[in-house]
């Protein structure tokens, strides 16, 4: 059973002493990994006590990623929405339409992981 977390409770911890984040409607502690992001300590601090999922996304985060963050869960975000939006396919180039289905394939990906 999970924790319910509040978006109050969520935007109390954006501060290096206790920073957590939240991604598809999950909140997760990352006080004690941040320092250690490949990606910058910075990108985490900056998005501290808010929803990531959006930079999460742009990052080029590997499913394995997520699979990874599962270590520092904390609970479920009340009103969260752990459905990624997917938006209609209107790309008019084949790499638009191609980076698209990754993307796709990487929800279908990341939605598996966090159902386990």
């Amino acid at each position: 059973l999970s924790m319910r977390v509040t978006r109050e409770q969520l935007e109390s911890h954006d501060q290096e002493d206790s920073l957590w984040v939240s991604i598809y409607g999950k909140v997760f502690d990352l006080t004690s990994f941040f320092m250690e992001h490949p990606g910058g300590w910075e990108v985490i601090l900056d998005h501290a006590g808010k929803d990531a999922t959006t930079v999460f996304l742009d990052s080029e985060h590997r499913p394995e990623n997520m699979r990874d963050l599962m270590a520092f869960y904390v609970g479920e975000l009340e009103g969260g929405d752990p459905l990624p939006q997917v938006l209609p396919n209107t790309s008019e180039t084949q790499e638009e339409k191609e980076k698209e289905r990754k993307q796709t394939q990487f929800y279908s990906v990341v939605l598996a992981i966090l159902t386990v």
